[in-house]
């Protein structure tokens, strides 16, 4: 009858152990979660202001998903989408892109025609040298932007699916 008592004892330790341990890695799981969405919380925003700002968060996205895979999933599971971005946003993103690269290029020409105007209405012996540093201050600017532009529209259009 001991022995009986014994081993009924030994189950119920064991099973409130088994029980413990599994609201213990629950609470981490809950806390790890927790955790990822508020560090991950302020990333759509920025993205949204910054297109850019995605190819800064993705490499730690991509370790998070690495070391923490099942909360990660749990987090895409409750948002109905990659946390906290996905190929969605990421094209979103690469429009967003784009379309700023479009106004600046237009800004970019104004600007660079007032000061060509303002130079031939000087006058004067050296309108043809001004006007003509004018065009090559332009087109460098220009090129260092585009080459900015491609870089980042590339890195983009990768993470949203395109080629």
């Amino acid at each position: 009858m001991t022995a009986i008592l014994l081993v009924g004892l030994a189950a119920a330790i064991g099973g409130t152990a088994l029980i413990l341990s599994l609201q213990i890695r629950r609470s981490r799981d809950d806390f790890t979660a927790a955790a990822l969405l508020t560090l991950f919380a302020p990333a759509p925003l920025e993205v949204r202001e910054d297109p850019r700002r995605l190819l800064d968060w993705q490499p730690t996205v991509d370790v998070a998903r690495r070391l923490f895979g099942p909360a990660m999933e749990r987090l895409d599971a409750a948002a109905g989408r990659p946390y906290p971005f996905g190929p969605a946003e990421a094209r979103e993103a690469h429009a967003r892109w784009t379309s700023a690269w479009l106004a600046w290029e237009r800004a970019h020409d104004e600007e660079y025609k007032l000061k060509a105007s303002a130079a031939e209405a000087a006058g004067g012996t050296g309108v043809r040298a001004a006007v003509g540093a004018i065009e090559r201050d332009k087109l460098e600017r220009y090129q260092r932007r585009y080459e900015e532009y491609v870089r980042i529209g590339k890195a983009l259009a990768a993470l949203g699916g395109e080629r």
